[in-house]
């Protein structure tokens, strides 16, 4: 319905009442700003009538002064032009809206380069605000009815034209139709008719963009069409390629166990290796197997390789997993081409690891048979090394300036067992040496092949 409201301040003159110029919203403006300065009157306080529309409103209606600020246009959505500030409203029930078209009378000036209507100016509504046409997706997915959830939106690239993004199910059927949001008008469904619904073939997300025109070539009907949106296939890494820092267009990681959890950071292999994540707020725990981890390698300080999560870990598949295995005695390989820097290669557990020297600030020394190895409490854990005792050891591998190093996670001091060959095995080193594999059983040499040097 539309609105209909004058309200005009009374004024008293002492001769003949003067007709107001009239100028546009844009003519106003421009006149008002010509003043030399703050609340100067244009023309000597001329009385100047502007008709446009209200397109926002600047300060709400006051019960206490009875008075509005809004701004007004040349046409609805002109933005903000010309204000009327303060104008004379005796209700709120008197105050206009966005849309409405009014006519306001008063004087001209300029507050801090704002041109605006001076307070106690009047206004009369000429005709109230026109709803804007809500279009909504109805169908068999929504009982034919119309609902937010399938709104259609103003697209804002096209005038006239409305848009929205919607989830579909195979087999739903449906046409657009226009609404007050209560009830459909059983007059405006596009395309009209019967037997004539747009079916979806496959599941999906779908953008549906519209036309009440009907007249677009190409489109189902001339009204609509409706585009499935492609999900993009993303390349899946592993361990090993993060480690190499092949990982830098945007990937996931499927299936990988978390090994150790520090904080932020966390450990997790799969068939080919293993690699350090970096994310915040993940939730993870020891031994969950973790897929759908969306993000790229990156070089910490241009040097260690790490995963960078790009989505959050809710979106991410979590399940529990068994507790992990970790490599046994496997002491990093130590080759030349490593340059002195840091490089984080497996998380490990060293059995019998006899300390020569006990803790001291933040590294202890060890060995493990022949190899010597700095066992580094690069996590702050609060324990203690004594020398000369043997401890049970887990750890992340790193190599520094071309030596292996631990970053401990756990340890425990170390129960005798009775040696056995089994157990033998289980304490053999194994590294490269001048780019062959080398085998320490129980302080003796071996190749790969078992031969003893």
């Amino acid at each position: 319905m539309k609105k209909f409201f004058a309200f005009v301040a009374a004024v008293a003159f002492a001769g003949s009442m003067m007709a107001a110029t009239s100028m546009t919203c844009a003519e106003a403006a421009t006149a008002a700003l010509s003043v030399s300065g703050n609340n100067v009157e244009y023309n000597d306080g001329e009385e100047i009538e502007v008709t446009g529309y209200v397109t926002g409103i600047k300060t709400a209606y006051s019960d206490q002064y009875h008075n509005i600020s809004f701004w007004m246009a040349d046409v609805a959505d002109g933005g903000e032009v010309l204000q009327a500030f303060r104008a004379a409203c005796a209700t709120e029930a008197d105050a206009p809206a966005v849309g409405d078209l009014v006519k306001v009378t008063g004087k001209l000036t300029k507050y801090n380069s704002t041109p605006e209507f001076a307070a106690a100016c009047t206004y009369v509504i000429l005709q109230g605000a026109t709803p804007a046409p809500k279009y909504y997706v109805a169908g068999s997915m929504n009982g034919w009815g119309a609902n937010e959830a399938y709104e259609l939106v103003a697209n804002p690239a096209v005038e006239g034209e409305y848009m929205g993004e919607f989830t579909f199910a195979a087999n739903d059927e449906f046409k657009v139709t226009y609404s007050d949001g209560n009830t459909i008008d059983d007059a405006n469904w596009f395309p009209s008719g019967m037997n004539n619904n747009y079916k979806i073939t496959e599941a999906g997300d779908y953008t549906v963009t519209f036309n009440p025109a009907g007249n677009v070539e190409g489109w189902y009907e001339g009204y609509f069409q409706v585009l499935k949106k492609e999900v993009p296939v993303l390349p899946v890494y592993t361990c090993a390629q993060v480690q190499a820092n092949q990982a830098t267009e945007t990937g996931e990681l499927n299936e990988v166990q978390v090994l150790f959890v520090n904080g932020g950071q966390f450990y997790v292999r799969d068939a080919s290796g293993m690699t350090l994540i970096y994310k915040s707020n993940h939730g993870l725990a020891i031994g969950n197997l973790v897929s759908g981890i969306v993000g790229t390698s990156t070089l910490y300080s241009n040097v260690t390789p790490q995963f960078q999560p790009s989505n959050a870990a809710a979106d991410w598949t979590i399940t529990q997993g068994a507790a992990p295995v970790y490599d046994e005695k496997a002491v990093a390989p130590v080759t030349t081409d490593i340059n002195g820097v840091y490089n984080f290669i497996n998380v490990v557990f060293a059995e019998d690891v006899e300390f020569t020297t006990a803790s001291k600030g933040s590294a202890v020394t060890a060995t493990i048979g022949e190899e010597n190895i700095s066992i580094f409490n690069n996590y702050k854990k609060a324990y203690s090394f004594e020398a000369n005792k043997a401890y049970d050891v887990v750890g992340v591998v790193t190599v520094y300036q071309n030596n292996p190093q631990v970053y401990f996670v756990s340890a425990a001091k170390h129960t005798a067992t009775a040696i056995d060959n089994a157990a033998i095995e289980t304490k053999a080193i194994k590294r490269i040496e001048n780019g062959k594999l080398v085998i320490i059983k129980n302080g003796v040499r071996y190749d790969a092949q078992g031969i003893r040097f």
